[in-house]
């Protein structure tokens, strides 16, 4: 392993200074076709031990995670970092080249997570561009003018379209373009019917602003 910074579900900096190397000989252990989850955990020891023939000394306490390797399946709570994947071969070694980056699709990146419905259509800065239907014939196209600023001061927003249709077959698609005329920038979703009959649609769009 090389040397990382993780966060694990509490909150918790889990920081591996230097490389790791993990001894996967065991066959007992390890067994020949087993799959082996490599994981990391938070984790603290006293350190700095004042007197060496007396416990209870120590007067600091150093963050020094746990590194495993394991063929039980790890736990999905956060509380440990899933770093890689794998399965030995019939010999017992691990695949691959040697010295080659692999996680087996395994290891989760950092990055901004929203917890389920935390955002929600109430909560975003937009605005109600349409609340209209369409009537479509087969194969027709309508076009919509969703969001317009002017040329000198160019801008754009994120829209969102809901759409829907009642009417029994009914199938269509929806897309977005952009396009520079005259003074203005213009954003302009096309409602597009795919069904060889007539079809009505009913649909919002939002415009979500960047300030």
């Amino acid at each position: 392993l090389n040397n990382f910074l993780a966060i694990d579900s509490n909150g918790q900096e889990i920081v591996q200074p230097e490389e790791y190397s993990l001894d996967l000989s065991n066959g007992t252990t390890y067994p020949p076709n087993s799959e082996v989850n490599i994981t990391i955990k938070y984790n603290e020891k006293l350190s700095d031990r004042q007197d060496p023939e007396k416990e209870n000394t120590e007067t600091r306490i150093t963050e020094e995670p746990s590194i495993e390797a394991t063929t039980e399946t790890p736990p999905t709570d956060g509380t440990v970092i899933r770093l890689a994947k794998f399965k030995l071969d019939q010999n017992g070694n691990v695949p691959g080249i040697v010295g080659a980056q692999f996680d087996g699709g395994f290891r989760q990146g950092v990055g901004s997570v929203l917890a389920d419905n935390a955002v929600s259509i109430s909560k975003l800065k937009k605005e109600l561009r349409i609340d209209e239907s369409t009537t479509l014939g087969p194969g027709a196209t309508h076009n919509v003018l969703a969001f317009e600023t002017s040329r000198d001061k160019p801008n754009s927003a994120f829209l969102l379209v809901y759409a829907y249709s009642i009417t029994d077959g009914a199938r269509f698609r929806w897309e977005q373009a952009y396009e520079t005329q005259g003074g203005s920038v213009r954003q302009i979703v096309t409602f597009r019917s795919e069904t060889g009959q007539t079809i009505e649609i009913v649909y919002k769009i939002y415009a979500v602003l960047e300030n």
